[in-house]
Order: structure tokens, then C-alpha cells, then sequence
């Protein structure tokens, strides 16, 4: 649960390089400072998860970015990463279950209350906690 706070918003662009995951945790540990640790933990691993998306199959120039928006406030956690690429269609994922990647997107789905991809450009993917 969220703890009562003022409301907060705090957008970020991050270069498309390895080092924006890590960025993008630190800003969203610095954000909500003071949430519950469940909602905390599952907002750092999905940001991690979609800026990681937005790096690796955007195809964005090296001066592109990424776009980080973080919103507090008493009911929610709601986070929104955009990014300039082509855009995707998600389908659900069909792989093994033992492969590696493709789990971003599933991962939000399951630990996020609501979720969605808005069209671009920029697409975004965002998520709320509760």
C-alpha cells in the first residue's frame, strides 16, 4: 500500500545504452522513497524490464532517448517509459517457459493492478501499482 504523500512526478531521458536500466532503478528507488517494499521492489524490476526493451529492440540512433516518467501519489505508483522506435504489437508470450528473454512484458502484466501500451510515436508502456 501506498504510504500518504504529497504528489510527486519526475520524468527522466535516458541515453539508449546499457547503463539506462541501471538509471532508471535509481530513479524510481529515489522517487518512491518511503513506499511499501513489495511495490517498491516491483516497480524497480518492471522499469528495469521496460527500459531494458526500449534499449534493445527500439533500433534508436545513439543521440535517441528514452523517456522515464514517474508518478506518487496516496492510491498509486504509475510509471510510463516511451521511446521513438518503430513500435511493437505485444503477443503473448509463446516460447518455453526454460528460455531466456521475453519476459518483460509478462512480468508486467502479472505484478502490475493495471497496465497498457499507448501507440506512437513515442510508444509508451506504462503501469500502475497499487
Amino acid at each position: 500500500m501506498i504510504s500518504p504523500t504529497v504528489d510527486s512526478v519526475k520524468e527522466i531521458r535516458l541515453p539508449p545504452t546499457p547503463l539506462a536500466p541501471g538509471r532508471a532503478r535509481r530513479a524510481v528507488r529515489e522517487t518512491l522513497a518511503g513506499v511499501a517494499e513489495p511495490t517498491l521492489e516491483a516497480a524497480t524490476l518492471l522499469v528495469s524490464e521496460l527500459v531494458t526493451n526500449s534499449v534493445r529492440h527500439a533500433g534508436m540512433r545513439s543521440d535517441g532517448s528514452v523517456q522515464v516518467v514517474i508518478r506518487r501519489d496516496r492510491a498509486a505508483v504509475r510509471i510510463e517509459v516511451a521511446d521513438w522506435g518503430p513500435g511493437f504489437r505485444f503477443q503473448p508470450r509463446s516460447t518455453p517457459l526454460d528460455q531466456a528473454g521475453g519476459w518483460g512484458l509478462p512480468l508486467v502484466e502479472k505484478l502490475s493492478q493495471r497496465w497498457g501500451i499507448r501507440e506512437g510515436p513515442p510508444t509508451t508502456v506504462w503501469f500502475e501499482l497499487e
